[in-house]
């Protein structure tokens, strides 16, 4: 059974990460749309800017969870997680690097959401295709 091979160390640091991930999350996702909201009713200006930045303090905890897991886990897995952003990371700088020169000729510029989507995208394919290569 796939839940035996973890310790019930790994099972309650996980519930812990779950719970304070979700959380962290579900926060960001009111926070952003109730900026959104109000920030269309306001001119453009200083107050406008800083309900606009509002999600940053809730995207905080998410961070925060992250980091306190990856504190949590045990050296190799550790190890293995930096590896994988590592990886992610890597890629994404090459890819918008790469496209970098064709911004030089006339391609669009892309903002910093296109490169976090890219990076994500990026953590994705590396961690399946690590699992399917350990199988």
């Amino acid at each position: 059974m796939e839940h035996e091979k973890y310790s019930k160390k790994d099972r309650a640091d996980a519930k812990t990460y779950n719970k304070e991930l979700g959380l962290s999350i579900i926060l960001y996702v009111i926070v952003l749309f109730a900026s959104i909201f109000v920030a269309k009713t306001l001119e453009a200006g200083a107050l406008q800017t800083a309900v606009v930045l509002t999600p940053v303090l809730p995207g905080m905890l998410t961070l925060r969870a992250i980091i306190r897991h990856l504190n949590r886990q045990d050296e190799f897995m550790r190890v293995y997680m930096l590896e994988i952003i590592a990886i992610a990371g890597g890629v994404t700088a090459f890819l918008s690097f790469t496209y970098g020169f064709a911004e030089g000729v006339g391609f669009p510029r892309l903002n910093g959401f296109v490169h976090y989507g890219m990076f994500m995208m990026t953590w994705f394919v590396v961690v399946i295709v690590r699992k399917f290569k350990e199988r």
